[in-house]
């Protein structure tokens, strides 16, 4: 298991669409743990294959083998939904963030 907490490496961005997923691995079939909404700051920790960690790893509240966190989609504490010894992590599609943040209030996401 990896622990990373911000260090240089680490670096901001600011979510460029209406709702982005927050899901528990760098899959679109990894269960959905949340979203962020345009304009939210994260941290980005790691970058790979187009997805973006934005949080510590940390323990899953797994219960018979199915995550408490999961809002919808896979819930199983396994490997392939990113769970390790019922530990994950937060990760988003890395093409949503910018590394502009987004300052003037009236500033739409956009393409829209």
């Amino acid at each position: 298991m990896i622990n990373i907490t911000a260090t240089a490496n680490s670096r901001d961005a600011w979510v460029n669409v209406d709702l982005l997923n927050i899901r528990t691995c760098s899959d679109t079939s990894c269960g959905n743990v949340g979203q962020l909404f345009f304009r939210e700051k994260v941290t980005i920790f790691e970058e790979s294959d187009g997805w973006a960690r934005i949080s510590n790893y940390y323990n899953g509240s797994c219960k018979n083998g199915i995550s408490s966190f999961v809002n919808n989609g896979n819930n199983k504490c396994t490997w392939i939904n990113g769970f390790e010894n019922e530990i994950f992590a937060e990760w988003v599609a890395a093409k949503y963030l910018s590394k502009k943040q987004f300052s003037k209030p009236d500033e739409k996401v956009p393409g829209k």
